[in-house]
């Protein structure tokens, strides 16, 4: 492959990724909701509640896959859709 040809494969690729990403509803603590309690944020886990339950240090949780909750231990901040418990 040629050298122009992979960066504008790079260059596209990159376009691609930023555009896929632009209206992702990223937040950090503390900003307004995108929605009735809830919203896409970086939380520090307090707890987990087996099989695939994270619960932050406010009181939200947050449904995970098995391996996504293998690899997370209390006191790691955590990007999720947290939900208020119950929902």
């Amino acid at each position: 492959m040629t050298l122009q040809r992979r960066t504008a494969l790079s260059l596209i690729a990159g376009l691609a990724f930023v555009t896929g990403c632009w209206n992702l509803p990223f937040r950090t603590e503390g900003d307004a909701p995108f929605g009735p309690d809830r919203g896409l944020e970086r939380k520090t886990v307090e707890s987990k509640e087996p099989p695939s339950r994270l619960v932050a240090v406010d009181g939200t949780v947050c449904l995970v896959s098995g391996s996504r909750y293998a690899g997370v231990e209390p006191g790691d901040r955590v990007l999720c859709d947290w939900r208020p418990r119950g929902r």
